[in-house]
């Protein structure tokens, strides 16, 4: 008997004994495909030739406002940046990745595991039929729609049989920004900028020059209100990192908020995974102390959590703050 299919059972059943329940599995054939259009040097750093398959799982996360706010002049920090649910999933994989090497057939350092990386992410979620690339550019998912983030486990073996690869050899519509979304337009409307195309729309997806995201997470390209485009610097509003409009906007949400036959949501599930130290820095945050924070204080308060990147240093955080403050209507003025 093909050993692969009860690998895959097994490491499955790992999964959702540590909280990750919605996954899906690529073969072979679909990953040798997607890595033969992978640039040489991700390639080498992940290992990828030698892999023979992967998974991929989704981690939901609440992107609702915040319900109240600690005083007048506080920040709001994007739903997917405000715990590090990034971390969250990486541990989770690796954990179930060493679940499965206990039973001797395969080492830990056989799999690799790829979360928030410069590997294209998304279209492993379409490839695992986990989700589809919508209007807006994310990935949607049909358990949580754009409300989760999304991590890689790749792996020795070969998960899938044959009937399998023959279900998911053709996805090639879901990995065209709105093919599968109809006439919905939620996002569309509800993008405070206009950087996302309606139906119909020559170029389809998310304009990233127009995405008040794309500015907030560049570090280098602007210092200055009147450097933005001024659509941007007109809706930036409150918001110190993150935008989360279009993902409140997407009809396919619910599933992550809405709770389960009496249960918890599969976002407050998700979020009790958390470790303490990735349920930072939370969803708000006071502008003006981090404007008046020295370099040491702001790297303090970023170390650990998804704001820790080594490109988004005290300058951008001070400069977002001030735009914020400068912008500041009311705390849910975004």
């Amino acid at each position: 008997m093909n050993p692969n299919p009860i690998l895959r059972q097994e490491l499955s059943a790992a999964l959702s004994a540590r909280g990750l329940p919605t996954h899906g599995f690529i073969g072979a054939a679909s990953l040798h495909r997607y890595v033969s259009r992978v640039e040489p040097r991700l390639r080498d750093a992940w290992g990828l030739d030698a892999m023979r398959g992967a998974l991929v799982a989704a981690l939901p996360y609440d992107p609702a406002k915040p319900a109240a706010m600690p005083g007048s002049q506080y920040g709001i920090i994007g739903a997917f940046a405000a715990a590090h649910h990034y971390a969250a999933l990486a541990r989770l994989l690796k954990a179930a990745a060493a679940d499965i090497s206990k039973s001797g057939a395969y080492a830990r350092s056989d799999f690799r595991v790829a979360v928030n990386s410069p590997l294209p992410e998304k279209s492993l979620a379409v490839l695992a039929g986990l989700a589809f690339i919508g209007r807006s550019s994310l990935a949607i998912s049909d358990a949580y729609g754009p409300a989760c983030v999304l991590g890689a486990l790749f792996l020795p073996f070969d998960p899938l049989d044959i009937d399998a690869k023959a279900a998911a050899d053709d996805r090639s519509a879901a990995f065209a920004p709105g093919a599968l979304c109809g006439a919905c337009r939620a996002c569309v409307d509800a993008c405070p900028v206009g950087a996302i195309a309606g139906p119909g729309a020559s170029e389809p997806g998310m304009a990233r020059a127009r995405c008040i995201q794309h500015w907030a997470s560049d570090a280098e390209s602007w210092r200055l209100p009147e450097e933005l485009p001024p659509a941007v610097a007109a809706a930036w509003g409150s918001r110190l990192y993150g935008c989360d409009e279009c993902v409140r906007a997407c009809p396919y949400l619910a599933g992550s908020f809405e709770p389960l036959h009496g249960k918890a949501s599969p976002a407050a599930s998700a979020a009790a995974l958390l470790l303490a130290k990735e349920a930072r820095p939370g969803p708000c945050v006071d502008l003006n102390l981090l404007i008046a924070a020295d370099e040491d204080a702001l790297k303090r308060w970023k170390a650990g959590s998804a704001l820790g990147f080594g490109w988004f240093g005290a300058h951008a955080i001070r400069r977002n703050a001030r735009m914020a403050l400068l912008s500041y209507l009311e705390p849910f003025g975004i």
